[in-house]
């Protein structure tokens, strides 16, 4: 998954998707924005710390990628952010970002490694 998003974010940054963009009606720019964010989230995928959070970041751009291409009737391609979405809520799933009651665990934002602060009387 990593390596796809370094590609595809690294292949936006060249300019070549920017006629695209324009024609679901989104600005030029709007590409190097996609792209920086895919790029640096795909390079986040390799980081086990943080993948959990990259995965849902990117999971995000997959719902809007997927939204896009309903939206201008390019159904088929559509399928692809789908199947990413559902890879990358795998990973949110593996790295147990979000406990049974959708909170954020404790072990993942650093506080279960803290030792309890006593309250004030």
């Amino acid at each position: 998954m990593a390596g796809m998003f370094i590609a595809a974010g690294g292949y936006k940054l060249t300019g070549d998707m920017n006629e695209a963009f324009v024609a679901w009606g989104f600005p030029a720019s709007f590409a190097l924005i996609v792209g920086t964010l895919e790029l640096v989230a795909g390079v986040c995928l390799l980081i086990p710390r943080i993948a959990g959070w990259a995965a849902l970041g990117l999971m995000a751009l997959m719902v809007g990628a997927a939204g896009t291409h309903l939206v201008v009737g390019e159904y088929f391609l559509a399928l692809v952010p789908a199947v990413a979405l559902i890879a990358l809520g795998l990973i949110v799933r593996q790295r147990q970002l979000f406990g049974e009651t959708g909170e954020a665990t404790q072990s993942r934002v650093g506080a279960s490694n803290s030792a309890p602060h006593p309250s004030p009387s």
